[in-house]
């Protein structure tokens, strides 16, 4: 073995004391062990024994075999190893490619010097170029050392590979890759605007950008981009709505009326503030977003906004008018590696029939994925206006109700205007019907015979229905409505004379005006329309209180004018309808005045016409529930000779309503006339035997039989015709009447309480004996009557 050892300094001169370091330089790594001789001046010798070991770089790599399993390609593929100087001794290390076909390597760093006992990691990253299977070398070259480093590297390179599949798919073998179809359904209500979800699912590390196309329902408006930060959680879906088909036709025609009446039979229930956000993010037509997409306080005004919002946007995706029209959330966009895109389509329609697309996906350079669209849509794009008055279309049964308010018997034809409108872009002719029962039809008739034997049997026989047009009539039987239009009808009732309710229904057959050029339409899918018609002929009456009839009780020795001789009538009407009426009277009756309830039908802009003199007004209207008072006054006077067979006179009239159609209706007016009559306590008057010149007095009680004031005289009949005949009244206490008690005039309190008088009978005998006939007479109102006549002789001496 040879050594070598370098000296910097061989030779040189030193003052005393003075001293110099003596350098070696060792060029390879080893354990070195020798002498130095050192020769002096003075010729002296001296060894010095020289031990040495000498170190070189050392430099490791943390693994010499990378695999970086599976690549995709064109994607970066970053990994890190560590470099590790194993010596005390700097070095400079660098790295070069020996092989790498198909694979763009990279290092950082390239280049680099490494500390004494220091750790580098390095960043390499790979890129392919080719797909399959790839290997490459790498060497690194350590200064200080005699031979480099070497990095094998293997990896398989993989493509692009996208998943396609459908979110709730109705059938599991739609699911699946290779026989994926769109279906929206098999009989999907018209206007109610379905969506499926597609999942574009990218199985691989490389971003690929996707474009989605429809083949010729492509919806107008649909969006153009999406968002370029694409999420794997899924796109907020439209929610399942179902949009009445005034709402479509009011979007259609873009009518403001139309909009706002679409906007309150609006049922998806969904806020303005989602809707509005849902519209954005999935890139439906934005027509119609203005001020409306602002946060509404209420639910209602929420709803109202988005009811709108929906109508712009069916009105702007229908506009090509080939009867429904595909809308797509997003139609371009990248897929990122290992995420999913959720792409929502929604099928709008106007129009029945079965249709057939195709959606074509282009991701990359991919073939395209083309996945067949298919939708039966059912319903009529034909509907009643439903702003016509007395129309209601309830949104939980398929048909509608018009009901004609309610008519008096024996009153003139009654006609209404109905509207057709039809929200598709085809022509509809339609066919009108009347049937003579309403529906829900009855679907079987049931018979049930009685054979002899006492066995029943029952027969079960289809409904059959008959057309009738009477007492409701169609005109024209046949209409044709233009695409996005209306045609108007007329729908009439013919009043009879009975009092009855109409029940009929009215079908309207509709069918597509020269068929449809965009699908298959079959009658099937274009079901009728159904209106149930509804008439209430009444007979006008109202009822009255008192109900049976109106009493007056009156007296022979009252006026005219007294309180007893006027009464009232109340005249409600308890139907539906309105109507009008005059007044009269039959009989020793007339109509004092009207006054209409103020309570019910109060008015603020005349105070007194409430009160309504006879003649000022012919005819009074009375609304459903409203109330008049009508008085009603007796007007016979007293007769001269009052009845010979009772104390009372009855008469008798009537107080006529006679209505606007022409039918009366009577109400009884009774009134009787009470005479006055007496009777006397005693049946004689006894004096005896009276002397002359005295006097002799007697009493005789007379008692008033009615509550009619009475009158009375005595008259003396004989040969003693000095005596003046007496006079005076006396009555009873009035009977009570409905109205309360009514004061008797004339009468003090003790004479009403005392119901009866006493008058006195006094005689003077002036000398002889004579006899007299007394008589008392009871005078009425209408003449006399003899009540008592008694022979009274009187004798003196």
């Amino acid at each position: 073995m040879f050594f070598f050892f370098f000296f910097q300094a061989e030779d040189g001169i030193r003052d005393a004391q003075e001293s110099r370091g003596l350098g070696d330089v060792y060029k390879r790594q080893g354990h070195y062990h020798n002498f130095i001789e050192l020769h002096t001046e003075d010729e002296h010798t001296q060894y010095i024994g020289v031990t040495a070991m000498v170190h070189a770089p050392k430099v490791c790599l943390s693994t010499n075999q990378l695999s970086l399993g599976t690549t995709y390609l064109g994607v970066k593929e970053p990994k890190h190893i560590k470099l590790t100087n194993l010596s005390m001794l700097p070095t400079h290390v660098s790295w070069q490619t020996l092989e790498a076909d198909g694979l763009d390597v990279s290092v950082e760093p390239a280049h680099a010097v490494l500390g004494a006992a220091q750790e580098l990691q390095v960043t390499m990253t790979f890129e392919p170029t080719v797909s399959g299977q790839l290997s490459s070398l790498l060497m690194c070259v350590v200064e200080g050392m005699d031979a480099p480093l070497g990095l094998a590297i293997d990896t398989h390179v993989a493509t692009l590979n996208i998943e396609y599949s459908l979110d709730q798919a109705p059938d599991d073998n739609d699911k699946h890759q290779d026989n994926l179809k769109i279906s929206f359904g098999d009989k999907v209500p018209i206007f109610s605007a379905p969506t499926r979800t597609l999942i574009v699912t990218n199985k691989s590390a490389i971003p690929a950008t996707f474009t989605l196309s429809v083949g010729k329902f492509m919806s107008v408006g649909s969006p153009d981009k999406q968002d370029p930060v694409s999420t794997p959680a899924p796109c907020t879906l439209l929610p399942k709505t179902t949009v009445s088909l005034g709402d479509a036709f009011a979007a259609a025609l873009g009518s403001p009326t139309g909009t706002q009446r679409a906007c309150l039979t609006d049922r998806s229930g969904a806020s303005g503030k989602s809707m509005a956000s849902s519209s954005c993010g999935q890139g439906i037509p934005e027509s119609g977003r203005s001020h409306e997409t602002l946060r509404f306080r209420s639910e209602h005004g929420r709803s109202l906004v988005a009811a709108r919002i929906r109508h712009a946007q069916e009105q702007s995706a229908l506009s090509k008018d080939q009867g429904i029209a595909l809308s797509l959330s997003c139609a371009t966009g990248v897929v990122r590696a290992w995420e999913s895109v959720r792409i929502v389509l929604t099928c709008y329609s106007n129009m029945p029939g079965h249709y057939t697309d195709v959606v074509q996906c282009q991701v990359a350079d991919l073939p395209p994925a083309r996945f067949p669209v298919s939708v039966t849509v059912c319903g009529s794009p034909m509907q009643f206006d439903p702003t016509s008055v007395g129309l209601r279309l309830p949104p939980d049964t398929p048909w509608g109700n018009f009901r004609f308010e309610p008519n008096l018997i024996n009153g003139p034809p009654v006609t209404r205007k109905l509207s057709l409108l039809n929200s598709g872009p085809i022509d509809v002719e339609a066919t009108m019907r009347i049937f003579s029962e309403p529906r829900h039809f009855q679907s079987a008739d049931v018979n049930i015979t009685y054979r002899e034997d006492g066995k029943g049997c029952v027969d079960v026989i289809p409904h059959v229905m008959h057309e009738s047009e009477i007492p409701i009539k169609i005109s024209p039987a046949v209409l044709l409505i233009p695409a996005k239009s209306k045609a108007d009808f007329e729908i009439s009732l013919n009043v009879g004379d009975v009092a009855t309710k109409v029940e009929q229904c009215l079908i309207v057959d509709p069918i597509a005006k020269g068929g449809h050029p965009h699908a298959v339409l079959e009658q099937s899918m274009f079901p009728a329309a159904y209106l149930n018609l509804e008439a209430l002929i009444l007979q006008p009456e109202v009822t009255t209180k008192p109900k049976a009839r109106l009493a007056f009780h009156c007296l022979s020795s009252d006026t005219t004018e007294h309180s007893s001789r006027i009464r009232t009538v109340q005249l409600t009407n308890q139907t539906c309808s309105i109507f009008s009426f005059s007044l009269a009277t039959s009989g020793p009756f007339k109509i004092d005045q009207v006054e209409h309830d103020i309570i019910k039908n109060q008015s603020f802009d005349d105070p007194g016409a409430h009160t309504l003199k006879p003649g000022r007004s012919k005819f009074h209207s009375l609304k459903p529930l409203e109330s008049v008072q009508v008085s009603v006054q007796f007007v016979q006077d007293p007769e001269e000779m009052g009845p010979k067979q009772s104390d009372i006179s009855s008469y008798h009239g009537e107080l006529l309503i006679n209505y606007e159609n022409g039918t009366v209706q009577p109400y009884e007016l009774v009134a009787d006339i009470t005479y006055p009559a007496a009777v006397l306590s005693e049946t004689e008057i006894k004096f005896g035997i009276v002397r002359v010149g005295s006097h002799a007095t007697s009493s005789v009680t007379i008692t008033a039989c009615t509550p009619s004031c009475s009158q009375w005289m005595m008259t003396n009949i004989g040969n003693c015709s000095t005596s003046p005949p007496r006079r005076g009244s006396i009555t009873i206490a009035r009977r009570n009447s409905l109205t309360g008690t009514v004061p008797v005039e004339g009468l003090t309190a003790a004479q009403q309480a005392n119901a009866t008088n006493k008058s006195p009978f006094s005689f003077q005998v002036k000398s002889g004996f004579f006899s007299v006939i007394v008589e008392l007479r009871v005078i009425r109102q209408a003449g006399e009557i003899v009540s008592r006549r008694q022979r009274v002789d009187v004798g003196g001496w």
